[in-house]
């Protein structure tokens, strides 16, 4: 109030808010008031050094829960924390903050004395994640965070896994240990009730349907597909009628006419939404978005083409899904064990396009891909082109190649890098890992290359002293082995396939499932 000693202090300190009022999907309002972070004096509130990064968990790690192997009889659940951020530690002793906020009958402002973050605020993150999430869920529980997977937290004693998108809490474990660990944080936080994964009653996490048969989990994106398709014929835009068997076709015409202002913000919008898809569960569209996503600066209509045909396929084909099987197969005893018996079930692809695309924008950098299977589902994947200047630091930026050995050498270190992350991944996440373990390439150059064992040639530009070079070629990390190109399945990240070789390689990894009701193909 205006009489308060500390009134005058917060007018000149206040950063402002505002009343944000929505209809909850039961038809209640919702009210909250949020702080305008970006009007925040933060060298002044925060303090010169302070860090706003905060984790966010990666799919990679979803997927790895969600489809892990040999699930078997361990359960799925969800738990949602309310008002995650107005529930942190408060600041520290002799911290304060301001916030001014106009009533919302009278519009006058009503100034406010802050002891804790809010929503809006930029460090609101850190001290909900970092400050408070954190030490309660190491210090007070037990669990083991991961040190490269930030949002990992395993618990070693009940072989509980759990994975954290801000205040959204995934858990994969025993029905008693996930109902324990639900006590925990109930008992610290006030919480939404606990969501189990049951048959015939999918969940939500982060925007995948996660769906259980008596024989296989299925991760969807058909209602995401659903509401993307909506929304763009909002924004006017008309899909194909006739059937689209593969996301891309054809090139993108560089020399086409560009987008006006409004075709483009149709064309981003569309591009953003097909991003998500192939970052969470479509990998079968992940080139596509890789090749159109290179023309968002400067869209034309030809790059819209495609991007309606992209969206086309998926609203055609909404339904696939990634699947993985509850239970191990029944395996014959036998004193040898078969190569991917030693794997664990896990097999691993790369493979690169040397400088098949030949649009101005791409320079003539390769596509690279790669992609890592447990059992019967692919939980990491990539398609990509060339980004480091990976011959030699001289060279400043990536660069195209005149040896297809070359290129194939690239990707495969590309990929042996991104799979040494999936294993550290693996190992906070209390499951195992082959390691070495086996890398699928169809390039016989880039297997001679790996082993060592290759004439330099057209090579000798590649300094074999730098780091990732060791790293393809260290026999503990990596072992090359020979696949026939059809049966690569990493292709598919790297180039446009005609429809036959395409499906092929996408039902390998892909499963075609409509929902509760039917079973999985």
């Amino acid at each position: 109030k205006d009489d308060d000693p500390l009134y005058k202090t917060a007018m000149e300190k206040a950063t402002p808010g505002r009343f944000l009022v929505d209809m909850k999907r039961d038809g209640a309002w919702k009210v909250r008031g949020v702080k305008q972070g970006f009007k925040e004096r933060l060298h002044e509130t925060d303090g010169p050094d302070f860090n706003y990064y905060a984790h966010s968990a990666e799919m990679s790690a979803i997927r790895a829960l969600l489809l892990r192997p040999n699930r078997c009889n361990r359960r799925i659940a969800t738990k949602d924390v309310r008002t995650a951020f107005l529930q942190s530690v408060p600041y520290p002793p002799g911290k304060v903050k301001y916030l001014k906020m106009k009533h919302p009958e009278s519009g006058e402002w009503m100034y406010f004395e802050q002891s804790g973050p809010i929503y809006g605020e930029n460090s609101a993150p850190v001290h909900w994640g970092g400050g408070t999430l954190t030490p309660f869920l190491v210090n007070d529980c037990g669990f083991r965070r991961g040190e490269n997977h930030k949002c990992v937290y395993y618990h070693e004693a009940r072989d509980l896994l759990m994975i954290t998108q801000v205040d959204d809490f995934l858990m994969d474990g025993n029905q008693e240990d996930i109902e324990w660990a639900d006590k925990m944080i109930g008992n610290r936080f006030d919480c939404k009730d606990l969501e189990y994964l049951q048959i015939g009653l999918p969940l939500d996490f982060m925007g995948i349907q996660v769906l259980l048969t008596d024989t296989h989990l299925h991760l969807s994106m058909a209602p995401f597909i659903d509401k993307m398709v909506a929304e763009m014929a909002e924004l006017g835009l008309k899909l194909l009628k006739r059937k689209v068997s593969q996301p891309l076709s054809q090139p993108i015409d560089t020399e086409a006419p560009h987008l006006s202002p409004r075709e483009k913000h149709v064309f981003l919008s569309g591009n953003g939404c097909v991003a998500w898809l192939a970052n969470t569960t479509r990998l079968d569209v992940s080139h596509a978005f890789s090749r159109i996503g290179q023309h968002s600066a400067h869209p034309n209509t030809s790059a819209m083409q495609a991007l309606v045909h992209t969206i086309s396929y998926l609203e055609q084909h909404k339904h696939l899904t990634l699947a993985q099987r509850l239970f191990p197969e029944d395996v014959r005893i036998s004193s040898v064990a078969t190569p991917k018996d030693q794997q664990h079930g896990f097999l691993f692809y790369a493979d690169t396009d040397h400088a098949g695309n030949s649009e101005v924008q791409n320079k003539r950098r390769s596509q690279n891909g790669a992609v890592m299977m447990v059992d019967e589902a692919p939980t990491y994947w990539h398609s990509k082109v060339s980004s480091v200047a990976f011959a030699t630091p001289l060279i400043g930026e990536a660069h195209a190649d005149w040896s297809s050995g070359a290129v194939e050498v690239y990707g495969a270190g590309n990929a042996t890098v991104a799979f040494l992350d999936q294993s550290y991944l693996f190992d906070e996440c209390g499951m195992k890992f082959p390691v070495p373990f086996k890398l699928g390439l169809d390039n016989t150059t880039a297997e001679a290359f790996a082993k060592g064992t290759v004439k330099r040639s057209k090579l000798k530009h590649i300094d074999c002293r730098q780091e990732w070079v060791q790293v393809l070629r260290d026999k503990n990390v990596m072992i090359p082995t020979h696949v026939d190109t059809e049966e690569n399945l990493a292709d598919i990240f790297t180039k446009i396939l005609d429809p036959k070789p395409f499906t092929y390689l996408r039902d390998r990894m892909m499963s075609f499932f409509k929902g509760p009701s039917t079973h999985p193909s």
